[in-house]
């Protein structure tokens, strides 16, 4: 089973990218200001959420889970897998990047294994 990315030539929104620019309501942070980016991520065979966390400086998605025990780490990952292919390129459009570490293709998925756990339900 293969994930779909969507096409290499396809162009982001202009709303998502004033977004990474910090171009959306005056509240926003200019994308240049942040360091890490929460994203709340959905597991829709185990009906189950997890927190990734993006690090811009390390290029790097680490994915915290409060049910470590739900799904092995090679699920998640490939799970993230989209995300982490989308990131990069996102980030250039936007010109939020330019060449060098950040363009690498994909981004490093780390499962943090010390998150806190969820007890009973």
């Amino acid at each position: 089973m293969k994930a779909y990315v969507g096409k290499e030539d396809r162009q982001h929104s202009k709303g998502m990218l004033g977004m990474v620019k910090g171009e959306g309501p005056k509240l926003a942070k200019s994308g240049s200001s942040v360091n890490c980016i929460c994203l709340p991520f959905n597991l829709q065979r185990q009906k189950h959420w997890i927190l990734l966390v993006v690090d811009l400086k390390e290029c790097e998605i680490r994915v915290y889970d409060s049910k470590i025990d739900l799904c092995r780490t090679q699920a998640v990952e490939w799970a993230v897998q989209p995300v982490a292919k989308m990131l990069p390129r996102l980030l250039k459009e936007s010109r939020y990047i330019g060449d060098g570490l950040l363009l690498k293709s994909e981004w490093l998925v780390i499962r943090v294994m010390d998150a806190p756990q969820q007890v009973g339900g």
